[in-house]
């Protein structure tokens, strides 16, 4: 069985932007400006970087914010992909 590996969709030109601890997303391509918690910030910066698997992705944010891998993180990183589909950020690798 294939697990669903997620990357920042292709072309999609992201600009960021932080005050206090809140992150805003500007995505270029849809020209929609999104506001990004912590935990999605982080997520979408790790897919930035290099694409993962949902699972992977949740322990890589988990690592970087300090708490831990449990069943409530892993469904809302599910949600935050969803979301984060949704809206054109990111898409699956096949």
């Amino acid at each position: 069985m294939r697990k669903t590996v997620w990357h920042v969709a292709e072309g999609a030109r992201l600009h960021w932007s932080e005050w206090d601890g809140e992150f805003v997303l500007f995505h270029e391509n849809t020209a929609n400006t999104h506001q990004l918690n912590l935990f999605a910030a982080t997520a979408v910066r790790f897919l930035s970087d290099e694409p993962a698997s949902s699972e992977i992705l949740a322990q890589k944010t988990a690592a970087k914010l300090g708490v831990d891998v449990d069943a409530e993180l892993r469904d809302d990183v599910e949600l935050l992909l969803s979301q984060l589909k949704t809206l054109g950020i990111i898409e699956a690798r096949s």
